[in-house]
């Protein structure tokens, strides 16, 4: 429980957040700020990858597997908060909105291996991608 609550609430708290808004939110200062629109979904994105990367990676301990369940994840997260901002009428859902959320969720997966790497707990994972198995859970 203890891992779930360290790894995973974190990142189902931000999603929640972020669906929470495009359902429900009409935020006047997102409206000021319309254009940096993109950069505002390529920001959210790139903040959900680096949780998500986090949890997947202390949950199934191969770097490079665990880049691409994160990126491919939080992709799917972007594409469902696009589609419930269909069903708010003061919100508009955009194809251009979904290709920043996936921008920001490949910089922030990116980032993240990186990291990995310059920990040293990547390091496997980039001299042998297939076969990586790093450090037992903490």
């Amino acid at each position: 429980m203890k891992f779930f609550l360290r790894y995973w609430v974190p990142v189902l708290a931000y999603v929640l957040v972020i669906w929470g808004l495009s359902l429900f939110g009409n935020i006047p200062l997102v409206a000021k700020m319309a254009k940096y629109d993109k950069l505002i979904h390529a920001a959210e994105y790139f903040f959900l990858a680096l949780l998500a990367s986090r949890a997947v990676q202390a949950s199934i301990q191969r770097p490079w597997l665990s880049v691409i369940v994160s990126f491919l994840g939080v992709s799917l997260a972007g594409l469902m908060d696009e589609l419930i901002q269909r069903i708010n009428p003061a919100r508009s859902s955009d194809v251009k909105d979904l290709a920043a959320d996936i921008a920001g969720s490949f910089a922030g997966v990116f980032l993240y291996l990186i990291l990995l790497v310059l920990a040293g707990r990547g390091r496997n994972a980039v001299q042998n991608p297939i076969s990586s198995n790093t450090s037992s859970r903490r």
